[in-house]
């Protein structure tokens, strides 16, 4: 080997060497940055008394695209009364990539606590479940504030939240939904009343009341009021809801004819992702369904037969099955019930379905396949996932990671190429000065 002075020897080689070194520790260890966010900041129970029960919501959430295991620990003066519900026993619970989640936060306290405020701390802590071998990963954490106010005073009060109530069959319970939120430190049990008139609000054809739910302090609860719509002929009513807290609120429904919600679907079209395709490609089949009814439809799924159609007779041969997922829609909203065909011969091919629900279907669409025997270049095909939206359809295209991958490792190659020959042209730069210097 040549010796090129001043320790230069094998310098520019063993400079090579230690960049390429950096460089493959560089690409070979991650590090992971963990996001993790919760709130409100603080928690407040306010004006509790001795073995009183309170209620607090916190919501954790994350911009991370990857799953989190989040660990809960209660700390101060208030960690024995203090219980985080929707966690594990060891107070942690899982967060998926870009998820949000609300934990129930619940405060018991026992009867001989003396008045005062009384404060905590809640620390959650984020760390990735899927760790790679060799990777950094960079937890996160959040701490919240809890404070507790216990006064010697009793409250009893609540308010009612907005009052729901649906059209009906007649023959079928009429259903008043009474939200009650205990706004006092005690529980409470509200007496609710029910009165229901004629449309033009004259005469009071039924009356119900209900008082047998307790509220318990900080808690919302749905009380439901049943008045049988046998009791009420067919046409527009009013009603009256109350609570004996002085609240009242007016609503409005109808009583309608038998057999005026039954379950109304309709398939609307088949589309297939692409005109032409190839043997053994992966078509994707949209089936597009619309509930035209009030209720929904719990179970839809398109079924359909695939046939190669016998271009000289017109005949056809069955070709195979096809079948959606299943998926529940709304009162008035369209789905898309998706599934997938690959045809093993060159030809033209027909596939007929229906949509089946509640033990109805629809009727039957088409949709025609042209197969021929070449590649065939697609636009952007959707994961095998059914969506419902509305009748919205969303198509997502997923550049590979390979050609990333293969970007980088050129742009690398590249960089240690260009290092490497620069130490070993300052290397010759130095020997031949020193040469000519000995001259």
């Amino acid at each position: 080997m040549v010796d090129f002075g001043f320790g230069f020897k094998g310098v520019a080689v063993r400079l090579c060497f230690v960049v390429f070194v950096f460089s493959a520790v560089s690409c070979g260890v991650g590090a992971s940055e963990t996001s993790l966010g919760a709130g409100p900041s603080t928690v407040g129970f306010l004006r509790m008394v001795g073995g009183g029960y309170s209620e607090g919501v916190v919501t954790v959430s994350t911009a991370g695209a990857e799953w989190l295991n989040v660990s809960s620990h209660v700390d101060g003066a208030v960690k024995d009364w203090l219980v985080i519900e929707g966690v594990g026993v060891d107070g942690s619970f899982l967060l998926g990539p870009g998820g949000r989640t609300d934990l129930n936060v619940v405060v018991r306290l026992p009867d001989n606590v003396s008045v005062g405020n009384y404060s905590g701390t809640i620390l959650l802590q984020g760390r990735p479940v899927n760790r790679v071998e060799g990777d950094i990963t960079v937890g996160a954490g959040v701490v919240l504030s809890v404070v507790v106010e216990v006064v010697g005073d009793v409250v009893r009060s609540y308010s009612l939240g907005l009052v729901s109530v649906r059209d009906v069959e007649s023959g079928s319970l009429v259903e008043f939904v009474v939200p009650v939120l205990n706004t006092g430190n005690v529980p409470v049990t509200p007496q609710v009343d029910v009165v229901v008139f004629d449309e033009l609000g004259k005469d009071a054809v039924s009356v119900r009341s209900y008082g047998n739910t307790e509220v318990k302090a900080s808690r919302t609860e749905r009380i439901i009021v049943s008045i049988p719509s046998g009791d009420l002929s067919v046409g527009k009513y009013r009603a009256d809801v109350s609570a004996d807290g002085g609240q009242m609120q007016e609503i409005f429904f109808d009583v309608l004819d038998v057999g005026a919600f039954s379950l109304k679907g309709e398939l609307n079209e088949v589309r297939s992702d692409r005109i032409w395709s190839s043997v053994g490609d992966r078509v994707r089949l949209a089936a597009f369904f619309r509930n035209n009814g009030v209720l929904p439809i719990e179970g839809a799924v398109f079924r359909g037969d695939a046939y190669l159609i016998n271009e000289q007779d017109g005949s056809r041969v069955p070709a195979g099955k096809v079948e959606s997922g299943v998926l529940n829609v709304s009162g008035g909203e369209t789905a898309v019930l998706v599934s997938y065909f690959s045809p093993e011969s060159v030809g033209r091919y027909i596939v007929r379905g229906r949509v089946f629900y509640g033990g109805a279907g629809t009727r039957s669409r088409d949709v025609i396949l042209n197969v021929n025997g070449s590649a065939v270049t697609s636009g952007a095909v959707d994961k095998a996932a059914n969506v419902s939206s509305g009748g919205n359809l969303t198509a997502a295209a997923n550049a590979p990671d390979e050609v990333a991958g293969n970007g980088r490792l050129f742009y690398l190659v590249v960089g240690l190429v260009f290092v490497c020959g620069l130490f070993l042209i300052v290397a010759v730069m130095v020997l031949r000065l020193r040469g000519g210097g000995k001259g």
